[in-house]
């Protein structure tokens, strides 16, 4: 997930670190974000140019000066950067154990929807709920 000018990668202890390039290869900015729990990472671009990261995490994670804390053994997030690479929000989701965000897609209108599994319940940002599943997804609104 991707952009033409945005990468990201973990490394083996599990940062994740987020590389901003122009449209011939140089580096325009590197972030770093986690605690050496963090994996999965993704990125997507909206229309309007602000960047979205969605990862898993474990423990702890900080980002932006918010530090969430995961409810189990994994908790999912979704951070919003503007254009100019502030951050907007963030949000987390999961349960009591194992969550994973397998994929995210920032649509037209600025819908999120991400797709992802659980293990006995979860919920995501403010959303109520789901118990016993495996494979559930959830639409957010980007303004959050």
């Amino acid at each position: 997930m991707c952009s033409s000018d945005l990468a990201s990668i973990v490394d083996t202890v599990g940062h994740i670190f987020v590389a901003k390039l122009d449209n011939s290869g140089n580096n325009i900015w590197l972030k770093s974000y986690g605690n050496g729990t963090s994996e999965m990472p993704q990125v997507a671009i909206d229309q309007g140019n602000n960047w979205y990261l969605s990862t898993r995490f474990s423990d702890t994670i900080t980002i932006g000066g918010n530090t969430l804390i995961s409810a189990g053994s994994n908790d999912v997030l979704l951070v919003k950067f503007n254009t100019l690479d502030s951050l907007v929000w963030i949000t987390q989701g999961g349960g009591t154990s194992r969550d994973d965000a397998w994929n995210f897609n920032v649509g037209t209108t600025g819908t999120i929807c991400v797709v992802g599994s659980f293990d006995d319940s979860t919920h995501f940002g403010s959303t109520p709920p789901i118990t016993n599943g495996r494979s559930e997804s959830t639409r957010l609104n980007s303004s959050h």
